[in-house]
Formats: C-alpha cells, sequence, structure tokens
C-alpha cells in the first residue's frame, strides 16, 4: 500500500492530480513549489516539531537542513498551515540556491550588520511564499488578517539543533507588505530586496512559462 502511495504522490507532482483525486490546498502548493524549483527539501507532516531536529522546539513547521527535510505540523488553521509551508520554502530556496549562502558571507564579513542582513533575508523569503501560494492558485487573505501577531519569528529553520538558528522579526506590516508583493506578481523577479537580488532565484525557477 505504502508504494502505491508512494507512487501516486510522485505522479502529482509530476503531472498534476490523478483523475478523481482531489487534489487538496496543501498538495497544489507542494506540486506548485516542487514543479518551479525541483531542488526543495520534501516536507514530512508530522503531529509536532518538538522531537526534530535537535529537539526542543514546538513551532508551526521547521526546515532542518541537517536532515534535508521540511517538518510541517499539523493544525487546525488552514490558511496558517499553508503560509508556514510556503515560508519555509522560502528559506529553502535561498539554500539551495545560493542566497543563503550570500547572506551568510555578508554577515561573517561585518557582524555588525547582522540584524540588517537577516531583514532582508526574512523580506525576500516572504516575498517568495507570496508567489509561490499565487501560483498554486491558492485565495491567501493579507497577513495582517491572516495573524495577530507577527508569524515565524522565533527559531524555525537552519542545522541540528534548529532551535539555535536565527530568531528575527520584522514586524507583521514589512511582512505583509513583501508577501503581498510576491502573491500580486506571481514572479521571483518581484523578490530583490536592497542588495540581495533574486537573479539566482529567477534562473534557477522552471515553472512553465504558459499557465
Amino acid at each position: 500500500m505504502k508504494n502505491l502511495v508512494a507512487v501516486a504522490l510522485c505522479l502529482i507532482v509530476a503531472n498534476g492530480p490523478l483523475p478523481g483525486w482531489a487534489e487538496t490546498p496543501l498538495d497544489g502548493l507542494i506540486r506548485t513549489a516542487t514543479t518551479s524549483f525541483p531542488a526543495l527539501p520534501e516536507v514530512r507532516h508530522v503531529p509536532s516539531t518538538i522531537d526534530l531536529c535537535g529537539g526542543e522546539l514546538d513551532a508551526p513547521g521547521l526546515y532542518c537542513t541537517s536532515e534535508g527535510a521540511i517538518y510541517l505540523a499539523e493544525t487546525p488553521h488552514a490558511e496558517q498551515q499553508l503560509f508556514a509551508l510556503a515560508h519555509l520554502y522560502g528559506h529553502g530556496i535561498q539554500v539551495q540556491y545560493g542566497l543563503a549562502d550570500i547572506a551568510l558571507a555578508r554577515i561573517l564579513a561585518d557582524r555588525s550588520q547582522e540584524n540588517e542582513v537577516r531583514r532582508k533575508v526574512t523580506s525576500q523569503v516572504e516575498c517568495m511564499a507570496g508567489v509561490l501560494l499565487a501560483r498554486a492558485g491558492v485565495q491567501m487573505p493579507p497577513l495582517t488578517e491572516l495573524f495577530d501577531e507577527e508569524p515565524m519569528t522565533d527559531a524555525h529553520w537552519g542545522r541540528s539543533p534548529v532551535r539555535r538558528g536565527p530568531a528575527v522579526s520584522i514586524g507583521l506590516a514589512l511582512r505583509a507588505e513583501w508577501f503581498g508583493a510576491g502573491y500580486s506578481a506571481g514572479e521571483p523577479s518581484a523578490c530583490s530586496v536592497e542588495d540581495l537580488p533574486a537573479d539566482l532565484i529567477v534562473a534557477a525557477d522552471e515553472w512553465p512559462a504558459e499557465r
């Protein structure tokens, strides 16, 4: 049975949902993201993240670079879960296509600029989250309506133990602004943030030109 499920999921990623298969918005986001950027980490659905990637981190989801996996926690809030996965995919895109290395090099070269660099990294992540959800055809409200407080501010990505990763706050309004820019454009070219250009992401993008 597990083999049949695996085959079906592979066909969905490659060709879209099978006849009679009701694709969920989450399925659609996964298919769209991995079609656009095939090197993205796999998604593993889990009840909780508390014991994963070094443990002690209860988060909506986390991207464990040590394991090459995104862990997505169960939640009754479907739109917030979609946003969490799109956000984690944004980090995955930066890691897999070189932007994270550029950001790290800048931080190591001048530690006084770390907060500013991480602000730019997070802004670009939110923009790419918007791009992916728009391409997946998911109807999403502005982040200022989806959340009462700024989301994804605690550590949620990096090497094990991920709890030691960066905790970044840029404000809900700025997150919403960049998310909206990506969502409106549906293209990574909208996601250049000051001196953190999106050229590498644009070059890696394999989303069909005709859609």
